[in-house]
């Protein structure tokens, strides 16, 4: 069943005026080890229902209007006398904790009245189910999030160099810090606040355990690895060697005899098909494999680098994060050689993104239809403009508009965005023949401005109205 046509639950598990004189508070039954949520025999009614209730089904649990958890109930109905001693309640369902509420993310006053327990069908309208909704799209959203981070962190754990590609807006290089994060510190949890996850990512650049630059198409070797660079010393030109930003992130990865400690170094290379890899890496390239590293490689390679003589090699501790966009066809494509050594992700345009990121319902409604408009729904994707304005061999996916770009807080900033980001890198795909243009556009592009959708016979009937009145 889709998630816009659940039905929810929210419960009150504590006894208004508790049993004996005593309150009894909800949040100890969630943080058993495992978690738990009851009810009394009060009402048969409601016992039936909690009873009854699915497994799989999402259940709020909050204390009057204040929520404390979104929790899946995992298990069917029990009794324990061990709980009841504890707790009061009767009745007992195991639940899974999807996530705790934060202050900021509290329901309005007065959303959820003072019931025990209470379904919540499918309506958008209702400001219960549209409020557990949210919340619910959003931790699994984050839940994927982490599943997806985990996988890229072994991946490139074991390949020890990956590329994230994709189409222009759907996150490659702010993937880059999170995975980044998770791979030289395990024990940040904070995923969920990017804030957080960029200061924790500031803090390892400042340590020198992450590195970032940007390929373009002057780079070379000598910036790159090492090279020759010009000092003024008094009245004459001398020449140094100076180390390029991959030899110094090697060096401070490399163990010494003072440091032992293995901890990951990570250098993000953002656009790296924008430079010619080969001629960038040099020689180096071949140490890039992981068998090829120094420390943990099963046939470890050193080289002498050409200007300073001295023996170089990578470490295994050392990780390469790349980032491409695949719609950009005007640099030279990846060799072989070169992408023999690396592993590639594909970052593919997300709607939930947007369903989860924009709060105002107004704003997500506007930026969801716009962005299914242009890109498709993920399911029938033939109609959009993006399938009926593709020209050459270019796979679909590779031209969607990422879902950043749709990214707004008020119907003011997406009409911005539409206008200055949207219709300009459209029309620019349409200059480069990656899209081909069509007679309609303008009346599509006039209408999105508006932060609307382009209606093909809304404006046909329009044009037929002119004409008539006109004869």
């Amino acid at each position: 069943m889709s998630s816009d046509n659940q039905t929810y639950w929210h419960i009150q598990m504590h006894l208004p005026d508790g049993k004996k004189g005593t309150r009894i508070d909800s949040m100890p039954m969630l943080q058993e080890a495992q978690p738990v949520i009851g009810t009394g025999e009060w009402s048969s009614r409601q016992c039936e229902e909690f009873k009854s209730i699915q497994e799989g089904s999402i259940i709020l649990v909050r204390e009057g209007n204040r929520a404390l958890a979104l929790c899946k109930i995992i298990g069917p109905n029990y009794t324990s006398a061990q709980l009841e001693s504890k707790y009061h309640n009767i009745n007992y369902r195991n639940v899974e904790i999807l996530g705790f509420i934060p202050e900021e993310d509290q329901p309005a006053p007065q959303v959820f009245s003072q019931g025990t327990l209470k379904s919540c069908r499918p309506n958008p309208t209702k400001p219960q189910w549209s409020y557990i909704h949210q919340l619910y799209t959003r931790m699994t959203k984050q839940a994927k999030i982490t599943d997806t981070l985990d996988q890229q962190v072994q991946l490139l754990k074991d390949k020890k160099n990956i590329i994230l590609q994709g189409a222009p807006g759907t996150g490659k290089t702010y993937t880059t810090a999170p995975l980044a994060v998770c791979l030289c510190n395990p024990s940040f949890t904070e995923l969920e606040d990017h804030a957080k996850v960029m200061a924790e990512y500031e803090r390892l650049r400042q340590e020198g355990q992450i590195a970032f630059c940007t390929f373009h198409q002057s780079m070379d070797y000598e910036d790159f690895v090492e090279g020759l660079k010009p000092e003024l010393q008094g009245d004459h030109i001398t020449y140094k060697i100076e180390a390029g930003i991959f030899k110094q992130i090697c060096e401070r990865a490399h163990t010494t005899e003072e440091d032992t400690s293995t901890k990951p170094h990570i250098l993000i290379i953002d656009e790296i098909n924008r430079g010619n890899i080969s001629r960038i890496f040099g020689e180096l390239i071949t140490l890039l494999e992981a068998d090829k590293r120094t420390g943990e490689g099963a046939h470890p390679i050193k080289v002498k680098l050409p200007y300073s003589k001295k023996d170089f090699s990578v470490p295994s501790n050392l990780y390469i994060i790349g980032t491409m966009n695949t719609t950009d066809r005007s640099t030279g494509s990846i060799d072989y050689a070169v992408r023999r050594r690396f592993a590639f992700i594909t970052l593919k345009t997300d709607p939930e993104v947007i369903q989860t990121c924009i709060k105002d319902d107004a704003v997500r409604a506007k930026a969801l239809a716009l962005f299914k408009q242009i890109n498709g729904d993920g399911t029938d994707d033939t109609r959009s403009f993006i399938a009926t304005h593709k020209a050459g061999d270019f796979d679909l996916e590779d031209l969607k508009v990422g879902h950043s770009y749709f990214l707004a807080e008020t119907l003011e900033a997406l009409q911005m965005k539409m206008r200055y980001e949207v219709i300009p890198l459209l029309r620019e795909y349409i200059k480069d023949g990656i899209l081909q243009g069509k007679e309609k556009d303008e009346e599509y592009f006039a209408d999105w401005e508006k932060g609307e959708c382009f209606n093909p016979s809304v404006a046909a009937a329009a044009t037929e109205a002119s004409s008539d009145s006109e004869a």
